[in-house]
């Protein structure tokens, strides 16, 4: 059953991700770069940082916006735009696509290898939720999956996951009953509200396509718009057939 389209108040979005991968690029890290990918992000993503890989072999640059809610991240080989306060597709894709058009006048790169999109959603309801049989309320069977059932013994925490594939195209969805805070952290981007404490239900869904060597597509915003959409449409279903009516109500602001 196919959804309208709707912005929910309580939007349970957590975070949202697009990468895009190409081969490397070195002049993109250059000081020279810097500079001007500052003056180009300037009047939305005010503020630069360089940051260094977990061994600190290599540098990237991260804009990000006053808030810290909106980030753009820049490296050698790839480009990463983050945020904790996702609205609508048509707005986050036009963040996405001005991104591309500003590093692609910073350097010469060859070609896109990978795009991606992640969204993850963090669930709480207004209602205990003793064990993970009581997701079933909220999240519907064919995400929720069978929970086995032990003599003396209560479900606290539930994972599934699956990959689908279409040629080059691929889906990797989880769903997860769990406890504590939120999965999304802190930092460097900041949460758009408290992650909050006890159960909540994840549904953390990446669409990604392969196009390497002779196949990778034009790293410029004409040829990854409509490549971003085909990836997006997959994610917005897969939630949509995931949550039940009730948990609808709880994001309108109406139960």
């Amino acid at each position: 059953m196919e959804h309208t389209r709707e912005v929910f108040a309580n939007a349970p979005l957590a975070f949202v991700v697009c990468e895009i991968r190409f081969p490397q690029a070195p002049r993109l890290t250059s000081e020279e770069s810097f500079v001007s990918l500052t003056d180009a992000f300037a009047g939305t993503l005010d503020i630069p940082e360089e940051e260094r890989t977990g061994d600190g072999a290599e540098r990237r640059f991260r804009f990000l916006s006053t808030d810290r809610v909106l980030s753009a991240v820049v490296a050698r080989n790839a480009l990463t735009v983050e945020t904790t306060d996702y609205t609508e597709w048509p707005d986050f894709k036009a963040v996405v696509v001005s991104a591309v058009d500003i590093v692609a006048a910073a350097a010469s790169v060859v070609g896109v290898e990978r795009v991606g999109l992640r969204f993850v959603n963090e669930i709480r309801v207004p209602e205990p939720v003793n064990d993970v049989t009581q997701w079933a309320r909220w999240i519907n069977e064919p995400a929720f999956g069978s929970v086995p059932e032990v003599a003396g013994y209560v479900p606290a925490i539930h994972q599934v996951a699956t990959r689908l594939t279409r040629e080059t195209t691929h889906l990797h969805v989880q769903y997860a009953a769990l406890v504590g805070p939120g999965v999304v952290s802190d930092g460097p981007l900041r949460r758009r509200a408290d992650s909050g404490k006890g159960p909540f239900f994840v549904i953390d869904t990446d669409s990604y396509s392969d196009s390497p060597g002779q196949d990778m597509l034009p790293f410029n915003s004409g040829a990854l718009e409509p490549a971003l959409d085909d990836l997006h449409r997959p994610l917005e279903s897969l939630f949509h057939r995931a949550i039940r009516d009730e948990l609808r109500d709880v994001f309108r602001g109406t139960r």
